[in-house]
């Protein structure tokens, strides 16, 4: 499968959630079809090693974040038709001097799972709060 097929695909689902839209983009070769979308987000849901994604945390390692800004057409009367951008990007090293993890891949899933399935103690669960009976501050 094309990475970057896939990763067209997972973000025009994550922009614009058309499963309609993937399926016709498939059919023309520009994605992959919606179910391996699917698939990849169950897969990544799915994963239980919370150690397999890229980077080191201390104290094993140390996080540097940087940002930037860019202008573009600043110089406008009215203000408008200008551009403000802000990018943020992160590099991790651990205390070895090694960048991030030798393996970050996501194993895929043999075939897709029901919700229940995914959310399988992936959620918070909720408390029911019933109002006692008083009033104010009795």
């Amino acid at each position: 499968m094309a990475p970057l097929l896939l990763g067209l695909g997972v973000q025009l689902d994550h922009s614009f959630g058309s499963k309609f839209l993937l399926q016709q983009l498939s059919k023309l070769g520009i994605t992959v079809l919606y179910d391996e979308v699917e698939r990849y987000r169950q897969s990544v849901l799915s994963e239980r090693n919370p150690d397999s994604g890229i980077g080191c945390s201390f104290p094993s390692g140390i996080t540097q974040w940087m940002a930037d800004n860019v202008d573009h057409n600043i110089r406008t009367l009215d203000g408008h038709g200008s551009f403000h951008g802000m990018g943020i990007i992160s590099a991790s090293v651990s205390l070895d001097g090694e960048f991030g993890s030798l393996d970050t891949r996501i194993p895929r899933l043999k075939r897709c799972l029901l919700a229940s399935e995914t959310c399988a103690n992936r959620v918070i669960p909720m408390h029911v709060h019933n109002l006692p009976k008083k009033k104010g501050l009795c």
